[in-house]
């Protein structure tokens, strides 16, 4: 595989003038990304950044944000992207500096002031280490236990990202990547850098809010965008309420919860060409991968399994389950994926035993199909009836009255789990109208709690907080 800063420099070489990095508040060349890259590597041996090192960059201009990670990993350190050094000393991870917009930081280590001379090349500077020495970047996690973790993605494992994802169709050709789903999480680097790789154009916006989104997809019409399944819900509404002229995109790939397969057909309806379902985890990157156009007809399917990746399922005790058996999922993947858990101790493999358990609880099909049938951890048991939040959620967004929620399990007064609903309204809404659109439905469960809050809290990706939606509940 190509050196990914080789990569750009041949594209500055071939393409200087065509754009790399686009948002509504301005753009950058392939020339002068790699201009910038080298100016930022160059300040950082300036002020005494070496190989090896950890760096926390904290900016809050994101247009500035790629070309500063990618110019301290040019330098071979290994950058822990959008994270406090808080969450760091939570772990007792050593960090050798911190560089930063935020006057007010302060950390127990070095603090470096951004400013416009980062993006200038020094009169005089020091030799930059040659490109092909090791880099890393670091990202935070909750895992599969709930509890934040630091990951640590070396140059092997970045590289292995790359290549298992680079022959995409949404990839082919000249692709232009809008990321709504933030930039500070693995997957989405690993996007970014294919793009600019195949020399297309990483497209940015600050701003998520659904009008804005459209209005971003008119202006630089990319033919791949990522987005949470709450977020495609808002837009499609939105394009209902507010119809609009519209080219759609060409690929939409949903990230990081289950999406209801009447919204994905709606989706294709109105919205993009092909919808692309995967799963996964930062730990160990794409476990399954496929268009709904191929799983329609798989309720819960997530795509065939990744190759190279093997997928078994274990009952309660851990035992192996036969061929297409529901339980808990566990993958084995290959050495080249799995990145490690940083803690003050050293680094720690996700892995037990050779396999990565994320949580979850599904089955393989007889043609490789992954089919994901709720989270172990957040399963309602309602008598022996299991329900999965997030199959609630997607049933109860399809209520007009329902902007968005939440689904979670609580005990009633006799101490059994019951379902309970924290909904933003979009419309007057009570219990009797929730189970009656159950009824409808033909649903197993319904809901016996309501609450009606301003937000769903959520994560920078746009998972449901769940650990913050119960203290809420609470």
């Amino acid at each position: 595989m190509t050196d990914f800063f080789l990569a750009l420099e041949k594209n500055a070489e071939r393409y200087p003038a065509s754009l790399a990095l686009a948002s509504r508040s301005g753009h950058l060349t392939y020339q002068f990304l790699v201009r910038n890259i080298e100016a930022v590597a160059a300040n950082a041996v300036e002020l005494g950044f070496k190989p090896g090192q950890t760096v926390l960059l904290e900016c809050s201009n994101k247009d500035a944000r790629l070309p500063l990670v990618f110019g301290l990993m040019r330098v071979g350190v290994s950058v822990g992207v959008g994270q406090s050094p808080e969450l760091f000393a939570e772990h007792n991870v050593r960090v050798d500096a911190v560089v930063t917009d935020n006057p007010k930081l302060k950390a127990d280590c070095k603090v470096f002031r951004l400013s416009p001379q980062w993006f200038k090349l020094p009169s005089k500077r020091k030799t930059i280490p040659a490109v092909g020495r090791d880099y890393g970047l670091i990202f935070s996690s909750s895992g599969s236990t709930g509890k934040s973790k630091l990951i640590k993605f070396n140059k092997k494992n970045i590289e292995y990202r790359i290549k298992s994802k680079s022959n995409e169709p949404y990839f082919s050709d000249y692709p232009r990547f809008y990321s709504t789903a933030g930039d500070t999480t693995s997957a989405t680097f690993s996007d970014f850098m294919i793009t600019l790789e195949k020399g297309g154009v990483v497209i940015q916006s600050s701003d998520r809010s659904a009008n804005t989104i459209l209005d971003t997809i008119n202006l630089f019409e990319p033919n791949y965008v990522t987005m949470a399944p709450a977020l495609l819900v808002q837009i499609l509404r939105l394009l209902q309420d507010q119809p609009r002229r519209f080219q759609k995109i060409g690929y939409l790939r949903l990230t990081g919860a289950y999406c209801s397969v009447r919204t994905r057909e709606e989706t294709l309806r109105k919205f993009a060409r092909e919808v692309v379902t995967s799963f996964g985890a930062a730990e160990i990157a794409r476990v399954a991968s496929g268009k709904f156009t191929d799983i329609r007809n798989l309720e819960g399917s997530v795509g065939k399994i990744t190759d190279g990746m093997i997928v078994d399922t274990v009952d309660d005790d851990g035992a192996s389950l036969p061929a297409g058996s529901e339980g808990e999922i566990r993958v084995r993947p290959p050495r080249a994926a799995v990145a490690s858990y940083l803690n003050g101790s050293g680094d720690q493999t996700p892995l037990r035993d050779g396999w990565f358990y994320p949580g979850d609880i599904g089955w393989v099909d007889p043609d490789g199909n992954l089919i994901i049938t709720g989270r172990k951890s957040q399963i309602i048991n309602l008598g022996g009836n299991k329900v999965s939040p997030e199959v609630a959620e997607s049933l109860l967004l399809e209520m007009g009255a329902v902007e968005d929620v939440g689904v979670l399990g609580v005990k009633d007064h006799n101490g059994f789990d019951v379902v309970c609903a924290v909904i933003v309204k979009k419309k007057d809404i009570d219990l009797d109208k929730i189970k009656q659109h159950l009824f409808e439905k033909k649903s197993n469960f319904s809901v016996k709690k309501l609450k009606l809050v301003p937000s769903i809290p959520r994560t920078e990706t746009g998972k449901i907080d769940r650990t913050r939606l119960k203290e809420i509940v609470d």
